[in-house]
């Protein structure tokens, strides 16, 4: 029996096992509420002053979603495309994944030489809330919140035990197991999780168009050899077959709602195929540039939180973090991916701590106060017989909000935070040996942020903000190979934010809100200098418009549309263009309870508009602009519940089989279909 079978088959025992062990108990999950780095409790707080979204556990799994990633591309304002690497790429607003400060519980999550990780690895079935907040999140979350913040809350354990199990088979040996279990005995609460997703490979659309692509040789930067050949030939991707295996686990003391102490433990072991370009490669150094397997690809963490309610004034809380991010990404030498080339290697940690204070001093006012410290180590090393390059940073801030209740249903906001960075260690491999190179001057940023929301007795509720963000550049800016530049400074960008939201005779919630972001020092490499520079200037700007109606019972439609209008501003810009901000984007889902058979219909449809991939740059001042294509998906959900406690479920995904690009030469995936069985107590 194959081993992926043997998870599945524990996972559906274990299923069938809380069935009758709880058979009496109709509990759920909780939200870990010390995941919710901010708490602002029943009044409004910084979180209201910006744009935002919750995405719940229930709307997550309604949109088919198995991963992180999946679930946050059918969030307003967020776009996610999938190209170099397999790995999906998360913008907000127009600005890229490095820009956005994620969080898993309150705590950074990213890999330190980019600034960012792979979110498909991030199981959906850990999740039990998404907090999406774009502009002006609080100055308490801490540096390199530049377009903002998402914050992914996992589950925790509740005074009722409760367990979940589910699994699921589509074709090409696809197949999901996931299990887990929380529940709280007297002050002791504990949560645990295990996931498994694995797949031989998915499916292009049959209207894939089976092209040749151009095969070269690159010696010393130039390109030779040119040979027309067929990079993909359609029906199953080549090399996409992947598998995560992730485990969650969490214990702690939670006596009361105001004393709380938990360590959490997560590990995830992946490996994924990297499909390639399906329009041009380049074979340089033993291996096919684009063509690889990201093998033993492993994180883990430990985490330690608590919080303690002093008195009725004031609380404490903390947080003290290690996380590990090793992986190891091994090139094929041809596109028959027969032979394996060379194995570069990524090795880093991240550690350190937050600490909060709450101060609840009047009725109309309260302070809190936020200290955050921690140093990011990467080595690397680009072949197996190479030695490791090795750079070690430091980040800090500290920050005070202030909130104002003047009048009621008036708050006021205002907040200042001091973020530092420093990079204390940098060596670089010379000809086989390990030199010191220069490390940048010291950064420090002043960000302040200023909202007011208000909230009227008809439902009516209106905020604005303004809020000054930064984001201190990456290792990989500041040290890559012939680009980087140890000069750098920090991205500055001034956000502003404003909205109103109703509730119209209990059958409609819509809201409206506008955003603009003036971006100065931008970091680019897009200029006559070479390698990376601070000579960008980019504006962002745009409107999200949505609402979610009850037209009638059992029936309910929501629709969001987002426009972003992205202009590169630079002295220096050949185009005023910026690339990969689509203009337009509608997500669209209809939830139907059909009462004679009692069985639930979620429809889930995403409108990306076109985006620009290609503009004139100072190394190809005379390309054209191009465009990709727009495109329409809908996947669609029915499920059954039987026997109380099963769910019986088939899901399809990209139903009319579009052939699409959201990233140019990478096409998305066709048609997919998965049965599933699920049980939860």
């Amino acid at each position: 029996m194959k081993p992926g079978w043997k998870f599945i088959l524990l996972a559906l025992c274990v299923g069938l096992w809380c069935s009758t062990a709880w058979a009496a108990d109709d509990s759920q999950a909780a939200v870990y509420n010390l995941g919710e780095m901010v708490i602002t409790g029943d009044k409004p707080g910084a979180k209201d002053m910006a744009i935002t979204n919750d995405i719940t556990a229930e709307q997550i799994k309604a949109t088919n979603a198995k991963t992180v990633a999946e679930a946050l591309q059918y969030v307003p304002g967020i776009v996610v495309t999938t190209g170099v690497k397999s790995q999906p790429s998360i913008s907000m607003h127009g600005f890229d994944q490095s820009k956005i400060l994620f969080l898993i519980d309150g705590i950074p999550y990213y890999e330190t030489k980019y600034g960012k990780l792979d979110l498909n690895k991030i199981p959906a079935g850990v999740v039990s809330k998404i907090e999406v907040i774009k502009g002006a999140p609080s100055v308490l979350y801490g540096a390199n919140a530049e377009a903002g913040v998402i914050n992914i809350i996992t589950k925790q354990g509740t005074k009722k035990p409760w367990a979940e199990a589910n699994v699921a088979f589509g074709e090409h040996d696809t197949h999901i197991a996931e299990v887990s279990h929380g529940a709280q005995f007297g002050p002791v609460n504990y949560w645990l999780s295990f996931t498994r997703q694995h797949t031989l490979g998915w499916r292009m659309s049959d209207d894939y168009d089976v092209h040749e692509g151009d095969y070269g040789f690159k010696v010393n930067k130039t390109t030779t050899n040119h040979t027309p050949t067929i990079l993909e030939d359609g029906g199953f991707r080549d090399n996409s077959d992947y598998t995560t295996n992730a485990l969650w686990t969490r214990i702690g003391l939670a006596p009361t709602e105001d004393t709380q102490y938990f360590a959490t433990f997560h590990y995830i072991d992946a490996e994924h195929g990297m499909p390639g370009n399906v329009d041009e490669v380049t074979y340089k150094k033993g291996f096919s540039e684009g063509y690889g397997t990201d093998k033993d690809d492993i994180d883990w963490g430990v985490d330690l939180s608590g919080k303690q309610k002093l008195n009725e004034i004031i609380t404490l809380s903390g947080k003290l973090f290690y996380h590990n991010h090793e992986d190891k990404y091994a090139s094929y030498t041809d596109t028959t991916l027969s032979e394996e080339g060379d194995i570069s290697h990524y090795k880093d940690y991240i550690a350190g701590g937050s600490l909060f204070t709450d101060l609840d001093l009047f009725d109309w006012y309260s302070a809190r106060f936020a200290a955050h410290y921690r140093g990011d180590s990467h080595k690397q090393r680009s072949a197996s017989d190479d030695p490791y390059e090795a750079f070690f940073s430091y980040t800090g801030s500290v920050a005070m909000e202030n909130e104002f209740r003047p009048l009621e249903g008036l708050t006021g906001i205002l907040g200042v935070s001091y973020d530092w960075y420093n990079v204390s260690k940098a060596e670089e491999e010379d000809g086989g040996s390990i030199d010191d190179i220069d490390t940048p001057d010291n950064m420090d940023e002043f960000n302040p942020m200023i909202g007011l929301t208000y909230e009227l007795e008809d439902t009516t509720k209106i905020f604005g903000s303004i809020a000054r963000k930064t984001r201190f550049p990456t290792l990989n800016q500041l040290y890559k190979t012939e680009t980087g530049n140890p000069d750098l400074i920090a991205e500055k960008s001034i956000n502003y934010s404003i909205g109103v939201s109703r509730n119209f005779f209990d059958l409609i919630d819509a809201n409206i809100s506008c955003f603009y972001s003036d971006v100065k020092d931008f970091i680019t490499n897009d200029s006559n200098t070479d390698g990376y520079n601070n000579t960008g200037k980019v504006v962002f700007q745009g409107v999200e418009i949505g609402g979610t109606v009850y037209p009638m019972e059992n029936l309910t439609v929501s629709i969001a549309y987002t426009y972003t209008h992205a202009k590169n501003k630079s002295d220096d810009a050949f185009s005023d263009e910026v690339t990969d901000v689509p203009e337009h984007k509608v997500d669209a889902g209809i939830d139907y309870l059909v009462p004679a058979i009692l069985t639930k219909v979620h429809l889930q449809g995403l409108y990306m508009g076109q985006s620009y991939y290609q503009v004139p740059t100072a190394d190809n001042p005379d390309v054209d602009e191009e465009k990709l294509n727009d495109y329409f998906l809908l996947n669609a959900r029915l499920s059954k519940k039987f026997m109380e406690h099963f769910e019986g479920y088939v899901e399809v995904n990209n139903i009319f089989d579009k052939d699409y690009y959201s990233e140019e030469s990478f096409p998305g995936r066709g048609r997919s279909f998965l049965v599933g069985l699920s049980a939860k107590l």
